[in-house]
């Protein structure tokens, strides 16, 4: 109906902010907010973690607006997902989901692929292929071990709130690998995504009958 009504009042002028761009934004500060209002958590209790997820989510913002050129979309969208970011960080240090070491881990990735997606605007295209290449591999990686995690906390019976955190850093990330890729990895990333967000809801259910 967006498209439809800005066709007609508008014909032939340039849309600047799409339907889809609108659907994201609310869909992260909907997960947001639900994380919240399941597992609680302050800013003052993870200052290195709500810090780094604000920061590394302004890095994609960036990143997405020298890619499309959409900065009033990319900024918008963007906010939103760093305040998913900044939930998810301060939601899993307050459950004490990961360890220091893989604080530090997740921290490390995080910058060496801002870094290498960086450098491939400078990069020969050769160059550029291979950390295309690298960072493919990287957010596999980082994908199967959040689903690593998860599995370890299932076994070990941790509480449906902790799951409910690793099944967010879960979805977060691959929908964060995928607006990093293209082609057939982003197909890959959208399809794992398709199958993250029922995990989701799923420990959700479970983290409420847990509170």
């Amino acid at each position: 109906m967006y498209w439809l009504i800005y066709d007609l009042i508008r014909q032939n002028a340039r849309m600047p902010f799409g339907a889809n761009e609108i659907g994201e934004a609310a869909v992260f500060l909907t997960l947001a907010a639900a994380l919240s209002a399941t597992v609680p958590h302050g800013f003052s209790e993870a200052k290195a973690q709500a810090v780094g997820a604000v920061a590394f989510a302004a890095c994609n913002m960036a990143l997405w607006i020298a890619w499309s050129g959409e900065w009033l979309q990319d900024t918008l969208v963007g906010a939103s997902f760093g305040y998913l970011l900044y939930t998810i960080a301060c939601s899993l240090k307050a459950q004490r989901a990961l360890r220091r070491g893989e604080w530090t881990l997740l921290g490390l990735a995080c910058a060496l692929l801002i870094l290498m997606q960086a450098t491939t605007f400078f990069a020969d295209a050769g160059i550029k292929k291979a950390l295309d290449a690298a960072c493919s591999v990287l957010l596999a990686a980082g994908a199967a071990y959040w689903v690593l995690k998860l599995l370890q906390a299932r076994k070990k019976g941790l509480r449906y709130r902790t799951r409910l955190c690793l099944a967010y850093g879960l979805t977060a990330w691959i929908i964060m690998a995928k607006y990093m890729s293209e082609g057939t990895i982003y197909l890959l990333f959208m399809f794992a995504e398709t199958l993250s967000v029922p995990l989701l809801f799923l420990s959700a259910g479970k983290a409420v009958e847990d509170r």
